[in-house]
């Protein structure tokens, strides 16, 4: 049997053993569904009474207003506030920046002349391109 002939055959025979895992997994849950909406139907019919609520209202809203440090502790805020913060100390100022010396350029010796402009002549371009020799540019 060559090698490709015993890949092929050892990897259908792992996707069959896969296949017929998920079918027998899918089975069990659908089954398990079955019986959980069964049972479902059977408790929905039963009057479930919920316990009534420890704290009134009242209690509840005096608690939201109140910390849970004052409550639990008897902690008076503002000496906890006194004791436990400090102002922030004020930041060392920055050493303050020396100015950066010019750097020194190359006195010019002569003024340099500007460059002279062209001047745009408008006209077709026949009258504009100079005449050109052929014989001389194709020999060069």
């Amino acid at each position: 049997m060559t090698t490709t002939s015993l890949s092929f055959r050892l990897g259908e025979a792992a996707g069959t053993v896969v296949r017929e895992c998920m079918r027998s997994m899918r089975n069990a849950q659908s089954h398990a569904v079955e019986v959980a909406q069964s049972a479902a139907t059977t408790s929905a019919l039963r009057l479930v009474e919920f316990p009534k609520p420890i704290l009134s209202a009242e209690e509840l809203e005096q608690m939201d207003h109140t910390p849970a440090l004052v409550r639990l502790r008897g902690v008076n805020l503002n000496d906890w506030y006194a004791a436990n913060t400090r102002e922030a100390q004020a930041e060392k100022p920055k050493r303050p920046r020396k100015p950066r010396k010019p750097k020194t350029t190359a006195p010019a010796t002569e003024p340099s002349a500007p460059a002279p402009t062209r001047v745009l002549r408008p006209g077709p371009l026949d009258q504009l391109l100079g005449p050109v020799d052929l014989e001389v540019d194709l020999a060069g």
